[in-house]
């Protein structure tokens, strides 16, 4: 009986073809949105998305489903509670996209300061300024500043060094001594390392400590004029408090993700957060050739599908705990074999 897997975003040819050669049934549907996979789920044994939101009433409506593959860092868009109660476990690809992430954080920065997108805009709508545009602090000799030093965030402060930038960090598992070794500035609070810095650039994991940690305060003790990218997580940032920021300090917004994003097709309405530097398409970091950002997933990744895992192992790549009393072994193999197929 062949392994039923439904792609409910959209993956690389290169990742579908690979997929396929595993002999399984591929149902290729990146159309659907959260709201459409509880009717469409039906008897898929892998789930596997990019960024479309997996909710309760999918997984409980799956009749068969063994395995949700999040091909990307993150989990936050899959209830992993709902998976855990209905045996279903839960990978992801954390680390595969570091250097597009990291690339992405830089070029908004460097967007920002030029203002690359607004002189992009005027000149596509006939304007022609070019001495307005011909002005910008620039980045060398300035402090960035990095909320949250993981793999993501070590990579940044590594391309802001060969800008020339002074880097300081704030993180939570950060200690003097490691930020001395990296050649960096150790700061002791989020507020602490806002008002050091000339830009910032938040790498955080959506977790309940972290969710709205960037707020009000927060921008209080930012540097007027000052540089906000975030290509983390959309709802770490009080977008309410960015707003504000953007409005009364002049604070220059970069931002890849945003707290409530739509499935898809147009955005209603202005959002002042999304027009602070101009129109920045959302998650390009994914979208980088050769690096296989829509990778699903690896070895390593899978690698406690095998045996019980306690919920919540954020980092170690595999969440859903419980089995179905009666479990498809040979989906969960097969499964395995569809996580490794685009290493």
């Amino acid at each position: 009986m062949e392994l039923i897997i439904l792609i409910a975003d959209k993956l690389s040819d290169a990742a579908v073809e690979e997929l396929a050669t595993l002999g399984a049934e591929l149902r290729v549907h990146p159309e659907l949105s959260a709201d459409d996979l509880p009717r469409t789920i039906g008897d898929a044994e892998v789930l596997v998305v990019r960024s479309t939101r997996v909710t309760r009433e999918t997984i409980e409506a799956a009749g068969k489903l063994a395995l949700i593959i999040r091909a990307g860092a993150g989990v936050n868009t899959i209830d992993i509670d709902a998976a855990s109660e209905n045996g279903v476990s839960v990978a992801n690809c954390p680390g595969r996209n570091t250097a597009a992430v990291a690339e992405l954080a830089v070029g908004l920065m460097i967007a920002a300061d030029r203002r690359i997108p607004a002189a992009s805009r005027d000149l596509a709508e006939g304007r022609w300024r070019k001495k307005e545009y011909g002005v910008a602090r620039g980045l060398t000799g300035r402090t960035l500043g990095i909320v949250g030093l993981g793999a993501i965030g070590e990579a940044v402060s590594v391309r802001g060094h060969a800008l020339q930038m002074h880097v300081a960090a704030w993180s939570r598992r950060l200690t003097p001594d490691r930020a001395e070794e990296l050649g960096i500035e150790f700061c002791a609070t989020p507020a602490e390392l806002a008002a050091t810095s000339d830009v910032v650039s938040v790498h955080l994991a959506s977790t309940p400590e972290t969710r709205g940690l960037v707020d009000a305060k927060f921008f209080g003790a930012m540097r007027k004029g000052a540089i906000f990218v975030n290509t983390s997580r959309g709802d770490i940032v009080d977008q309410g408090a960015l707003a504000d920021a953007i409005r009364t300090r002049g604070i220059k917004a970069a931002l890849d993700v945003y707290a409530e994003e739509p499935a898809g097709g147009e955005v209603r309405g202005r959002n002042v957060c999304l027009g602070a530097c101009g129109r920045n398409p959302p998650h390009r970091s994914v979208n980088r050739p050769g690096v296989r950002g829509d990778c699903v997933g690896s070895r390593e990744d899978c690698a406690g599908i095998r045996g019980n895992r306690d919920a919540g192992e954020y980092g170690q790549r595999t969440f859903a705990v419980r089995r179905r009393r009666d479990p498809r072994r040979a989906s969960l193999q097969q499964g395995r074999r569809a996580c490794r197929c685009a290493r």
